[in-house]
């Protein structure tokens, strides 16, 4: 049977590892889902943001009873988890969805039903109905969930901070969770336990909400979703949240600022020709993107350091504004995926080639930390690629992995750096702050490992300038890496070995 492993570096708790590991079973007893890890399960979707991460998995009831049921769960396995739409792999017997929280939860982004001040890890609250997860998304102080119904159509759950309307539910005053000051006014809104966002089609008919893609920046989400109507489906972008600047993509004076309800982003902005649609979204920060079958891209929100792609800084971009013809003249020739960091964003070709813009973590080397043109990066063609705040990683084709921009002295890029130096913990780490620390300009192979409990701290923080080979405690030659998510303190890693058709995780 296929095994699976979910691998970890950086920092989760009070654990730290400077590489690559394997999340041990007693991670899982700990957590109290001891049944679960003594029986099979799978790991399907990771996510990350700069305060949490978010690791989906479900039981597996039992191993296959016959060669042909196997070969039919062969042909309905995910190559790749980016490529499938972050869907899982559809099975005869789905098991049960369960979702571990891992991280700060002042917010109740972990889902467990409370708050706390103190970071912590548990099992998201099964408030969340459906067939299986299609998707998980983590976000500053909030979460996602994308459930798949029985009926084909999608379902959406929040969690986490609603202050500034992020989580699009609405202005819920009467019966939402959340927390009051001494006085009595409610101060902040909190749901600290999964809860449905409803979205109303704007179709006529009898339409089914089907979610393509969820992305969320720092206070903002986007949803991609269609609505089937009676002669013609419905492809259409939603926003809330904080709109300080334009994020939202929508430029309206009861919405300069914030709004908590989902609103719809004027589809006629886009000028889509006949027979192309919106095939994807992208957040990340105070920036938003899109881009559509035919490769066209628009980009919105905050561009001051270039990253919306535009060849020019911006403060505020109210509307979605097309960046195709910038991105064609950088080389840029059909998007296959976007994933926007804070002040840097990523695109990937469909050749594999991988460019950065903005400013930062765009791996351009040490004398480039600035790009207002689109740059490609000189590796091996790329098979996807993933943004946190203030880093990022890419596997190859060939099943390398590679990380670069600011690492921690836990060392959640695992690239095993020969010294390191705190950086002030005053200082903002994603301002890419010079002469703080020692640097890498390049792979540091040959260098050796490092040990964060003699760093004095987890403050302290280094920059990689270069996309740079990941160390592993297991070797990865042989295995396929599906999914990988960059939260804040740690770097996750999921890989199969691809020796059959089902992976069940491997908890030796």
């Amino acid at each position: 049977m296929q095994r699976q492993r979910l691998l970890w570096a950086g920092s989760v708790l009070d654990r730290v590892s400077p590489y690559l590991q394997e999340v041990p079973k007693d991670w899982l007893a700990g957590i109290g889902i001891v049944q679960d890890a003594d029986a099979d399960i799978r790991f399907t979707h990771l996510a990350g943001s700069v305060s949490h991460s978010l690791l989906a998995y479900r039981t597996v009831p039992g191993a296959f009873s016959s060669s042909e049921e196997k070969a039919k769960s062969k042909e309905n396995r995910a190559t790749t988890i980016k490529d499938s739409g972050d869907q899982a792999p559809a099975l005869k017997d789905e098991g049960h969805a369960k979702i571990i929280a891992i991280g700060r939860n002042t917010h109740g982004q972990l889902g467990l039903g409370f708050t706390s001040q103190e970071s912590s890890w548990g099992m998201v609250q099964s408030d969340f109905e459906g067939k299986r997860i299609k998707s998980l998304h983590a976000a500053n102080g909030s979460s996602f969930i994308v459930m798949e119904l029985e009926d084909g159509s999608s379902a959406l759950y929040a969690m986490g901070n609603h202050t500034s309307g992020q989580l699009g539910l609405g202005m819920l005053e009467e019966g939402a969770r959340a927390a009051k000051a001494d006085s009595g006014d409610a101060q902040l809104s909190l749901f600290p336990a999964p809860e449905r966002v409803r979205i109303m089609s704007t179709a006529e008919g009898p339409g089914r909400l089907r979610i393509i893609s969820v992305a969320t920046g720092l206070d903002h989400v986007l949803i991609l979703c269609e609505f089937p109507g009676h002669c013609f489906v419905e492809r259409v972008i939603l926003s809330s949240g904080i709109n300080t600047d334009g994020q939202l993509g929508i430029k309206s004076a009861t919405t300069r600022f914030r709004t908590h309800t989902l609103r719809r982003i004027d589809s006629s902005l886009f000028k889509l020709k006949d027979g192309d649609q919106i095939a994807g979204i992208a957040a990340g920060g105070d920036t938003s993107f899109a881009w559509s079958d035919s490769g066209r891209v628009w980009s919105w929100g905050n561009s001051e350091y270039g990253q919306a792609a535009h060849g020019k800084a911006i403060d505020r971009i109210d509307e979605p504004l097309e960046a195709t013809e910038h991105l064609r003249s950088a080389g840029v020739k059909q998007v296959k995926h976007i994933s926007a960091g804070g002040s840097f964003t990523t695109i990937l070709d469909a050749s594999g080639i991988l460019f950065t813009v903005g400013y930062g973590p765009i791996g351009q080397g040490k004398d480039t930390i600035q790009a207002l043109n689109p740059t490609p990066l000189p590796l091996p063609s790329v098979r996807f690629v993933a943004s946190g705040l203030e880093y990022a990683a890419a596997v190859t084709e060939e099943g390398k992995l590679l990380a670069w921009g600011l690492d921690t002295m836990a060392s959640r890029l695992a690239i095993d750096p020969p010294s390191r130096k705190p950086w002030p913990s005053f200082m903002r780490a994603s301002r890419f702050t010079p002469d703080f620390s020692r640097s890498i300009d390049g792979d540091p192979a040959d260098s050796p490992a490092f040990d964060a409990t003699q760093s004095g701290g987890l403050q302290g923080m280094l920059r990689v300038y270069k996309p740079t080979h990941v160390h592993a405690k297991v070797k990865l030659e042989n295995w396929d890496i599906t999914d990988v998510a960059c939260s804040g303190e740690t770097l996750w890693v999921l890989a199969e070995d691809g020796k059959e058709p089902m992976g069940v995780w491997d908890t030796k």
